[in-house]
């Protein structure tokens, strides 16, 4: 069994993000990325940015911020919440309302059904009488992690002998002030999606 991260990003939510001003000029002159060379797409409008850098991609829109881990490695993840410090510091007039953390596993297993059925079904005989013995389950778990609402998503990978782990972490801000504070704490949440994973796997 072996569990591999797949995707990693955080999403800043605001009453009005300004996408007319994120571009990759903006970015750089702001000295909140320091790649030089611009790969992929890029999109400027009134209404949505997306810049697209050798190691990530950020998308904006009147909502939300998302900036995504394009390149999954040890120093673009510790990075990335480095990059959302610098971002936020830049435009603290943003009315920022909530952050999330999202981090995506892939879990490979000898038997995808029968890691399911052992970790979601009390009762396997029940669902094999319901559903034949061709069926796949997954689950949502919804819990808290310190002042975090958290959800886990697992379910099976069709077609393959890999389960797909989704975490999301939510924080709602009472104050702007909160929010540096929350992105230092971005290492301790990946750090207990890992606990996660062994505990429930055993891995």
């Amino acid at each position: 069994m072996e569990s591999l991260l797949k995707g990693v990003n955080i999403v800043i939510l605001a009453k009005s993000h300004n996408p007319s001003i994120i571009s990759k000029d903006w970015l750089f002159q702001k000295e909140i990325i320091k790649e030089e060379e611009i790969k992929g797409k890029f999109v400027h409008t009134p209404v949505f940015s997306l810049v697209e850098v050798n190691g990530f991609t950020f998308i904006v829109d009147p909502d939300r911020l998302q900036i995504i881990v394009k390149n999954i490695n040890p120093q673009n993840i510790e990075e990335l919440p480095r990059i959302a410090r610098k971002y936020i510091k830049k435009l603290p007039e943003t009315p920022y309302t909530a952050v999330g953390f999202n981090f995506i596993y892939h879990l490979s297993v000898k038997n995808v059904k029968e890691s399911l059925t052992a970790l979601l079904s009390p009762n396997k005989e029940k669902f094999e009488g319901l559903f034949s013995g061709d069926y796949q389950i997954g689950g949502i778990i919804h819990f808290k992690f310190k002042d975090y609402r958290a959800k886990l998503d697992i379910q099976p990978l069709s077609g393959s002998s890999e389960i797909n782990i989704n975490f999301n972490f939510h924080f709602d801000f009472k104050g702007v002030e909160e929010i540096e504070d929350k992105l230092k704490e971005f290492s301790q949440i990946k750090s207990e999606t890992e606990k996660i994973i062994g505990g429930l796997f055993n891995a």
